[in-house]
């Protein structure tokens, strides 16, 4: 089974998404990737919530949304 690269999982079980900031935001946002916790052991269910998160952050990473904020504050929701 292929995991994408953006889910990944602690040594707890604990599913993650992950995502690498393009290199012409890293100044500004003074990143080097977006990190989130899906809360979850549950494989399934964390694809599903990481798709979401990856959808909308390349969305905004796109459009040049230049505030961590704003982008954790989508991500939560």
């Amino acid at each position: 089974m292929n995991i994408p690269s953006y889910v990944h999982q602690n040594g707890f079980g604990v599913y993650y998404f992950r995502i690498a900031i393009p290199k012409h935001l890293k100044p500004v946002l003074r990143k080097h990737e977006i990190r989130k916790s899906l809360k979850t052991t549950n494989y399934h269910y964390a694809l599903k919530q990481a798709r979401r998160m990856a959808v909308i952050a390349e969305q905004l990473l796109q459009a040049g949304i230049c505030d961590i904020d704003t982008i954790n504050s989508a991500l939560k929701e």
